[in-house]
C-alpha cells in the first residue's frame, strides 16, 4: 500500500510544476523553482523524480493514458455497433474535469514528451482502424483522411478545454466526421 504522504507529496510537486508552466516556459523552469512552489526540499523532489523531464513525462503519460482509454472505449463501441459515432463531445466532456492541467500540458512541446503529439498518434491509429472497418472516402489517401479526422477531433477538444462545452460546435464536429463516412456509419454497414 502506498503511503498517503508519498501520494500527497507527488501531487503537490506535480501541481507546483503545472502552476509554473502557466507562466514560465518548460526549459526555463528549474528544480529549485518547483521545490519552492511545492514547499518541498530538493532531496524530497529527487526521492520522487529523477529530474523535471521525468516529472513532465509522468504527467504526459497520465493524460495520454486517460485519452487513449476514452478513445479506445468509444472506438470499440462503434465497431461493436453499440454506437454510431466517436462522440467527440463525450470525450471532451470527460476531459473537462482535468481542464486546467490539460490546457497547460497541451502548450508544452518537448521531444518525446508532447501530449498533443501523443493524442494525435492515438487518433491516427483509431482512424486507421475505423477507416478499415467502415468505407471512408476512398478517393483521398488514407493518411490524409486520418489526419483530417484527427484535426477535427483535436480542434473541438482543445477548443472546448479553453472555452467550455458548446453544443453547436460539437454538432458541427460530429457532422464533419460523419460526412467523411457518408452513409456507412449512419447505416452501420461495416466493410469486411
Amino acid at each position: 500500500m502506498t503511503d498517503k504522504r508519498i501520494i500527497k507529496t507527488e501531487r503537490d510537486i506535480k501541481q507546483a510544476f503545472l502552476n509554473l508552466l502557466k507562466t514560465t516556459p518548460f526549459q526555463k523552469i528549474s528544480v529549485n523553482q518547483i521545490c519552492n512552489e511545492a514547499l518541498v526540499s530538493r532531496s524530497t523532489f529527487y526521492e520522487h523524480f529523477q529530474d523535471k523531464y521525468e516529472l513532465l513525462g509522468q504527467l504526459v503519460s497520465q493524460y495520454t493514458k486517460l485519452y487513449q482509454e476514452l478513445v479506445e472505449q468509444r472506438t470499440n463501441q462503434i465497431i461493436n455497433q453499440e454506437e454510431h459515432v466517436l462522440s467527440i463531445p463525450e470525450i471532451a466532456g470527460t476531459l473537462q474535469e482535468h481542464r486546467d492541467a490539460l490546457n497547460t500540458l497541451l502548450s508544452v512541446h518537448e521531444d518525446g514528451l508532447d501530449l498533443l503529439v501523443n493524442w494525435e498518434n492515438c487518433l491516427s491509429k483509431t482512424w486507421h482502424r475505423l477507416n478499415h472497418h467502415y468505407a471512408a472516402d476512398k478517393q483521398a489517401p488514407d493518411d490524409f483522411v486520418s489526419s483530417l479526422e484527427s484535426a477535427i477531433v483535436l480542434n473541438y477538444i482543445r477548443w472546448s478545454l479553453k472555452n467550455g462545452m458548446n453544443d453547436d460546435a460539437a454538432a458541427l464536429s460530429e457532422h464533419m466526421i460523419r460526412s467523411i463516412y457518408g452513409n456507412a456509419m449512419a447505416h452501420q454497414s461495416p466493410t469486411k
